[in-house]
Order: structure tokens, then C-alpha cells, then sequence
């Protein structure tokens, strides 16, 4: 199973070089592999070793994730996997990789973010972020604290699925039971609460 995601919009990743990104992330304590030789290293040297690279594959405990920064942009793309059908280490999986997502989308103040399994989607998908409108859900979603100013935090407690307050007033949303898909009465509740919303799953794109 593989799993991929977009954090959108981030006014300190702009103002940063790589090198400050890479070492502020080796300052909370993850660490990056590298290939040649096989070794676990910081990013920050991962960053002044390869200078041209902004692809970093973050060590977890379990399992790892493949960052790609964009600070021009104020974009993290990432992605993932696990190779198993077993639902219990599909949330384990999860469970393992949430807390650096989190942290990643409090830290660094993003506007929208995803993570979801590999589907179909295209760059146009992604325009209402600016309008700040619910068009369009993944399997988690991440929505700044701008968007509970426009609609209110009860409008996202009150949704169909599971709402988490984090720690920075922002919001982990999740509208589905099961990230391998999503069941008819789900998909109906949703699109009755957020006016016709469509569910997607992520593509890797030009961001990668």
C-alpha cells in the first residue's frame, strides 16, 4: 500500500533555505538515510552533503517517509508505504507516521494538508485552498486554524468521521473508517454535510 500527501502554503518554509529546514527537522530528532554509503545521518548533513538533492527519506521507528521539499513554494510532498493486508498494521502504520505529520503542519504553520493512498487527482484539484472552501476530501486532511475562523470549530466537530483538535488550534480530520476505501453510506453522509463533496485519493504529481 502506498501512501502519499501535499502540505500547502507554509509562510516559514519560504522565508527558509534548505539547509534551515533540514536542520530544524534534525533538531526534533529525526534522522535520514543515506545510500551511499548505507547509513543513518541528520538531514541537516544529508543537506550539506548533497546541496542539489531536496528529496530526504526520514527514518521512523518502523517505517520510513520520503520528504520532498519545496521552499520556494512553501510545499512538503510526501509519501510512503507498507506492504501488507493487514488492517492491524495498516494502523499501525498509521499511527507511527501521524505524530510527524502533525508536527510537521503545527511547525511550520501550513494552510492545507493531505495524505492519502495513491489514486487520481490533477493540479486543479487544489484551487480551493485559497477560497478556503471544503470541495474536496482525502483520507486525512489537515486544515489551518484560518479555516475553523471561516467555518467554525463545531462545523468540523459535528462532520461525518473523526475530528482532532492539535495542540495549535488546527484541525486532523478524518471523514472515513478505512483507507482503503470508502463505503457508499459514508461517501452519502459527506456529501450531504459538505454540499456535494468529492473524495479522492492522491497522485503523485509534478510536485514529485
Amino acid at each position: 500500500m502506498n501512501i502519499f500527501g501535499r502540505f500547502f502554503n507554509s509562510k516559514k518554509l519560504k522565508s527558509e533555505t534548505l539547509t534551515d529546514t533540514a536542520l530544524f527537522i534534525s533538531n526534533h530528532g529525526y534522522n535520514c538515510q543515506d545510500w551511499n554509503p548505507a547509513q543513518v545521518i541528520s538531514l541537516y548533513d544529508y543537506a550539506l552533503k548533497y546541496p542539489e538533492k531536496n528529496v530526504f527519506t526520514i527514518n521512523l521507528n518502523i517505517h520510513n517517509v520520503t520528504l520532498k521539499i519545496d521552499n520556494d513554494r512553501g510545499l512538503v510532498a510526501f509519501a510512503g508505504d507498507f506492504s501488507t493486508h493487514s488492517k492491524e498494521n495498516e494502523f499501525a502504520f498509521w499511527e507511527e507516521i501521524i505524530p510527524f505529520f502533525d508536527w510537521l503542519f503545527i511547525n511550520y504553520g501550513f494552510k492545507f494538508g493531505f495524505v492519502d493512498k495513491e489514486g487520481d487527482t490533477s493540479e486543479k484539484l487544489f484551487q480551493f485552498i485559497e477560497r478556503l472552501e471544503i470541495e474536496n476530501l482525502f483520507y486525512t486532511n489537515y486544515f489551518s486554524k484560518e479555516w475553523l475562523h471561516k467555518h467554525g470549530e463545531d462545523y468540523f466537530l459535528k462532520a461525518p468521521g473523526q475530528t482532532v483538535v492539535l495542540e495549535d488550534g488546527s484541525i486532523r480530520y478524518y471523514p472515513k473508517k478505512s483507507i482503503r476505501k470508502t463505503e457508499k453510506e459514508e461517501a452519502l453522509a459527506l456529501k450531504h454535510y459538505f454540499n456535494n463533496v468529492k473524495i479522492f485519493n492522491a497522485k503523485k504529481s509534478d510536485d514529485w
